[in-house]
């Protein structure tokens, strides 16, 4: 399994997740969301020698503009198929933001595409039915959840990954005395905005297992966190639990690091 962060923030987020082997299956992938423009992914796959012809597949977790932005172009230029529920569909369609054209699946009920298989869990977000994914090979799990403001019992379909995925957003000092205004501030904090970097740590916490190599902190927010906090954060957690985990963090403006699980 091969896996990069093509971008992640409050500015669109898209992660890419492909099949690392020989053969025709080289490089064969799919997106979980298209955040950023449908030009710049295909820009940035590319950097990580990459062909839009072939992702498989777009999976969107939820409407919000930072996650579909560039689903539709994907989809009507490059033929890229779309992959959401129903009530995800029926907010981006109301945007319209996406084709009528969809896959569309249920949520909490696994299926395929290709040699991934995907399962959709709901998560708790200001959204019509957001959802994480756990993306599952014949030898590596991933598990990827952003955008969520609590910890939900869900969340246990990402035991046992062997790279994760977290949203770090916000430091709960900066946001206190940060630019947003009050009920900005509230929506972020509350448990259907997002997660702090405690709350990602306390995520990680329960999560922990000898199995784990790869953690990606994403979704930081730009001017409510800083890096460092983030990272901080994640490695204490890390270092306490003893193991080799490799920790890494999202960008929204470059390419994070590509990973290859063996």
């Amino acid at each position: 399994m091969r896996v990069c962060l093509l971008g992640s923030g409050s500015g669109g987020n898209t992660a890419y997740i492909g099949h690392p082997g020989n053969g025709k299956r080289e490089g064969e992938g799919i997106l979980i969301d298209a955040g950023l423009p449908a030009g710049q992914i295909v820009s940035r796959l590319r950097a990580i020698q990459v062909d839009i012809r072939q992702i498989k597949a777009v999976l969107i977790t939820h409407e919000h503009h930072d996650h579909i932005h560039g689903a539709g172009p994907l989809a009507l230029k490059y033929n890229v198929p779309l992959y959401a529920n129903e009530e995800t569909r029926r907010a981006a369609k109301s945007l319209r933001k996406l084709p009528m054209s969809i896959h569309l699946f249920e949520t909490g009920s696994p299926f395929w595409i290709g040699p991934f298989h995907i399962h959709p869990f709901p998560i708790s977000h200001d959204a019509a039915d957001p959802v994480g994914y756990t993306i599952q090979t014949d030898w590596h799990k991933a598990g990827m959840v952003t955008d969520l403001g609590c910890l939900t019992p869900s969340l246990d379909a990402m035991k046992g990954c062997d790279l994760l995925i977290l949203e770090s957003n916000y430091d709960p000092h900066m946001l206190l005395n940060g630019p947003y205004p009050p009920h900005l501030q509230k929506r972020v904090s509350s448990d259907r905005g997002h997660l702090s970097n405690q709350d990602s740590s306390a995520l990680l916490q329960s999560l922990l297992h000898p199995k784990l190599r790869t953690l990606f902190l994403a979704h930081l927010s730009q001017k409510n966190n800083l890096p460092h906090l983030a990272y901080q954060a994640a490695e204490e957690v890390l270092k306490e639990a003893g193991g080799e985990v490799q920790l890494h963090l999202g960008w929204q403006d470059f390419i994070s690091p590509v990973v290859t699980l063996t």
